[in-house]
């Protein structure tokens, strides 16, 4: 009765099994987070809140399952008041002790379609936060159209508790990353030697690869979104993704744009590197080192406490703004934990303060269509910096450990500072990912982390 079809038939829920995050990974229990979400209701003069999206509803009673491809989400309702907390999903696919632990948080479970007929028959006097912005509209309109309770509008304060990941989280977040960095030590190992050898490979074989290299990896859970792997003028498009049969075949020449991420029970990964294949033209060169002195600068940054993602934005942009070039997206977005590798409200087209724990993409790019497409991402978080007269000073660490092509630089175009960040980048990741892998993606490493000079 709620879908307008059409012509269209509503696709099935797909119900999977859950399993719940444990607290090594969380850092904190659903038990604490709803109290915390508590809390900022009554900030808020809210007695209680409905939840409809997925991550805030996995984020705040610690759920996982497999539901929809890439994002550990699961297809549920929330409802929380003072006095309970509900999770609102098709019960039989609630394992027994995954049903006993949320009970001992507080969490009660019934039906994934009980959540109206709860709304609708609830005689309890409750003032209901409704953030239009996060709360799906027949929800809204059943609060508002039922006398017992009232709604009370605000901002939800879910996406940021969620988005400021805490210590545990933090600490787990480089453990994914140093494991999906040896992931692509070894795809790239491979994907050089097959080259050498002469092994026709097309963009889709990558695709295939690539899976392989992470699902190798301790904890990893699939893909954190459908790869994008892109050769030449393919990589102009920049949400382009290749298809068994059709995907273009690589050569000996050339670029090649791989933007791609893993889920691990430790977190959720987001990399995009652009890597030479063989010889490139000057234009290709030059828009290469543009995108690195652009990503050093905002990676780089140190800020005053209040700043927003989008205030940011113009220290990475201004180096392509100086050529009369841009990028018709965002320079970077929020990134969940064990969740979706999209994530608000942080991001730097985003107006939101940037918090300590924030964890978000830096990936400018140039797109010269029908010629080639660049693009570098690494994934920083947001730290305390120094705490000086003026305030709260903050700055980024970077999560990322995997090489940039020195072979595709113009040295000449590059600071000695940015020289020295991009050798004490390499150098970091060396020492991490080296002792962790093959012989043969050892050998690619050592080639690709060797320290630049003018």
């Amino acid at each position: 009765p709620r879908w307008e079809t059409g012509e269209q038939t509503r696709p099935a829920e797909i119900f999977t099994e859950a399993f719940l995050l444990e607290t090594k990974y969380t850092g904190e229990s659903a038990a604490e987070k709803l109290s915390r979400l508590r809390e900022k209701l009554k900030e808020l003069d809210a007695d209680a809140i409905a939840v409809s999206k997925l991550d805030n509803i996995a984020w705040l009673f610690n759920i996982r399952s497999g539901d929809i491809e890439n994002n550990p989400v699961v297809i549920s309702y929330a409802f929380v008041s003072k006095e309970e907390a509900v999770l609102f999903t098709e019960s039989g696919r609630i394992p027994a002790c995954v049903r006993d632990d949320l009970a001992k948080e507080g969490v009660s479970i019934r039906g994934y379609e009980e959540i109206y007929s709860f709304l609708e028959s609830t005689g309890s006097k409750l003032q209901v936060l409704c953030d239009k912005e996060e709360l799906n509209g027949e929800l809204a309109a059943l609060i508002e159209n039922n006398a017992a309770l009232t709604a009370v509008p605000g901002e939800d304060p879910i996406p940021l508790m969620k988005a400021c990941k805490n210590k545990t989280e933090n600490e787990n977040t480089h453990s994914a990353y140093l494991k999906d960095g040896c992931a692509l030590a070894e795809f790239y190992g491979w994907l050089f030697e097959e080259l050498d050898k002469g092994t026709p490979l097309t963009e889709y074989d990558c695709v295939e690869k690539l899976a392989e290299c992470r699902k190798a990896q301790p904890l990893n859970r699939g893909d954190s979104f459908t790869p994008i792997i892109a050769y030449r003028e393919n990589a102009a498009m920049m949400h382009y993704a290749p298809k068994p049969g059709v995907s273009k075949q690589l050569d000996k020449s050339h670029m090649l744009l791989i933007d791609s991420g893993g889920q691990y029970l430790e977190g959720t990964t987001d990399i995009t590197r652009t890597f030479a294949l063989g010889e490139i033209n000057e234009t290709e060169r030059f828009d290469f080192t543009l995108t690195l002195k652009g990503s050093i600068a905002l990676m780089e940054a140190v800020f005053k406490y209040g700043a927003s993602g989008k205030q940011l934005d113009a220290l990475c942009r201004e180096y392509f703004w100086r050529e009369g070039l841009d990028y018709r997206c965002g320079t970077g977005h929020g990134v969940g934990f064990m969740l979706n590798v999209h994530e608000g409200p942080q991001g730097f087209g985003s107006p939101v303060k940037l918090e300590e724990g924030m964890v978000l993409t830096v990936e400018p790019g140039v797109y010269r269509e029908g010629e080639h497409g660049i693009r570098t991402e690494n994934v920083v978080g947001v730290v305390k910096g120094d705490d000086t007269e003026y305030g709260q000073m903050m700055k980024f660490e970077n999560f990322t450990l995997v090489p940039i092509d020195v072979n595709c630089l113009d040295i000449a175009m590059l600071t000695d500072h940015e020289i020295k960040w991009l050798n004490d980048y390499h150098a970091k990741v060396w020492e991490k990912v080296s002792p962790l892998v093959s012989e043969r993606a050892k050998n690619w490493l050592y080639r690709y982390t060797r320290p630049v000079s003018r």
